[in-house]
């Protein structure tokens, strides 16, 4: 779904040259990293990932960033951690 919603952003936007990365578990945090040092207009993220490049990708932050989608799956929305990890990334970085 996280790649979905980035490739509906990229579609949108094609014409504006709008670029997105996905940030999600699973996959390689060196490929991410690399991805997110290219400064995309638009990154579609889980919170958990987001906040392991927020901490620990050198050089990363949300400061300059225009657009966020905090992707979750249904039973994270309930999770009291992801709650806590979704206020520090939102209050915590920027």
């Amino acid at each position: 779904m996280a790649y979905q919603i980035s490739e509906v952003f990229e579609s949108l936007g094609s014409i504006i040259g709008v670029r997105c990365t996905v940030i999600i578990g699973g996959l390689d945090m060196m490929s991410q990293a690399i991805a997110l040092s290219k400064k995309p207009h638009i990154i579609v993220a889980t919170p958990g990932r987001l906040q392991d490049h927020l901490e620990n990708t050198k050089g990363f932050s949300l400061r300059n960033l225009k657009y966020m989608v905090i992707y979750y799956f249904k039973k994270e929305l309930t999770s009291l951690l992801s709650k806590k990890i979704l206020f520090k990334i939102l209050l915590g970085y920027g």
